[in-house]
């Protein structure tokens, strides 16, 4: 039990911290303008290696609403780990602060909340909690 109120203590404070991170944030629709790509090259030992990154280009209002006329801006997000296919016209969603739209990104629930590399590194503590407190337990039954 007092490991199931562990991982529930994790998790917990995993997307508190992710809430109040995203209280200031604005949302707001965008549409995939079009799909640019680049090519990587890496020098690695063997050689060379090279892949081509596909990344949308997104254009958004600030402080859309019905009718707004705020400033439009442009996101070029190269870095998007996604598991959407983004075509030209596609709808999205992007997240900014109020006031600091060059940092702004495109809004997925699960990317934003359940991103992979963080589940992944809570998933290892959580294995190692678990491999913790049973070693714990069990050097604690023996009487050592």
């Amino acid at each position: 039990m007092r490991l199931i109120l562990g991982y529930i203590a994790i998790f917990g404070i995993y997307f508190l911290v992710k809430g109040v991170m995203f209280m200031p944030l604005k949302v707001v629709p965008g549409v995939v303008q079009e799909i640019a790509t680049k090519e990587e090259v890496l020098n690695t030992p063997k050689g060379q290696v090279s892949t081509t990154i596909t990344y949308p280009i997104i254009t958004f209002r600030e402080g859309a609403q019905a009718g707004s006329t705020g400033a439009q801006h442009t996101l070029e997000q190269e870095e998007v780990m996604s598991f959407s296919n983004y075509v030209k016209g596609t709808p999205v969603q992007v997240a900014y602060e109020p006031g600091n739209t060059a940092k702004a990104k495109i809004y997925s629930v699960a990317e934003y909340w359940f991103p992979v590399s963080i589940m992944l590194m809570l998933a290892f503590v959580c294995l190692g909690w678990t491999a913790a407190f049973v070693f714990v337990g069990r050097f604690l039954k023996q009487g050592r």
